[in-house]
């Protein structure tokens, strides 16, 4: 038994620090070589280290945001590249910002036709509605919603957000079966680094969709977004977790 952080990076790198802070589990969300082997070895008892489940590289459009990007700048490239990462036996395909309208499309009913889920990020130029008809399976950071409630994507987009359209998105969300990992804490330390005027507000807004979500027995997932060197492995799963307490999920 032990605590499951459900997006996080850098599994080789951090594996011994998930252990020392009770997390038996993770959901790596940017598959990298080696690191299926790494958790054949956990799982054999070769090395230490929590339970591991990856998804695959991101699928993106250029320019690349990280490395070991796949990326998709026209239809024809879709196919290929979702066979080559379900092939490499990845569990989810990683969907990430730049991706087209008609490129995402394409990679969910090739995704279904595969019988892989696709999760991530929901890209700038997709509607959250599209995405939750297209039944994404999980949604990143809370992302999409941001636009869909008239802010702009990234975090300075919650300052000033619609909060009487939260109820119909919500509803959708419900509907689509999408879960969530909104990884609050990592979203306040950013924005804690280069707008700290805008915390409280941005907090308080993102706190106001988790607790709709959550009273409406929306799927919820904690994960902290560590290994990217701004939230630590393993720790910061207390301070996502303390966010969630925060006018959130407890408050009926």
């Amino acid at each position: 038994p032990g605590l499951a952080d459900m997006h996080v990076h850098n599994v080789a790198r951090d594996r011994e620090l998930f252990l020392g802070s009770g997390i038996t589990a993770i959901r790596g969300m940017w598959g990298a070589p080696g690191y299926q082997e790494l958790r054949d070895s956990v799982r054999r008892g070769l090395v230490p280290g929590p339970w591991m489940y990856f998804a695959s590289p991101g699928i993106d459009a250029h320019p690349p945001s990280w490395p070991l990007t796949q990326f998709v700048d026209s239809l024809p490239e879709v196919v290929p590249v979702v066979d080559r990462l379900v092939g490499q036996g990845w569990r989810w395909l990683k969907i990430y910002n730049r991706l087209s309208p008609a490129a995402y499309d394409s990679i969910a009913s090739t995704a279904r036709a595969r019988g892989i889920p696709f999760v991530g990020h929901v890209p700038w130029a997709v509607p959250l509605e599209d995405a939750l008809a297209q039944r994404q399976r999980s949604i990143e950071h809370l992302s999409g919603y941001d636009r869909a409630l008239g802010g702009q994507p990234g975090y300075t987009g919650w300052f000033d957000i619609d909060t009487t359209a939260i109820p119909r998105l919500v509803g959708l969300t419900v509907e689509a079966g999408t879960w969530n990992c909104p990884t609050m804490a990592i979203l306040h330390a950013i924005t804690m680094r280069y707008r700290p005027a805008m915390a409280g507000r941005v907090d308080a807004n993102r706190s106001r969709l988790l607790l709709a979500l959550h009273r409406a027995g929306a799927h919820l997932l904690i994960g902290t977004d560590s290994g990217i060197d701004i939230v630590p492995a393993g720790t910061a799963l207390d301070e996502e977790m303390a966010k969630f307490l925060e006018g959130g999920p407890t408050q009926q």
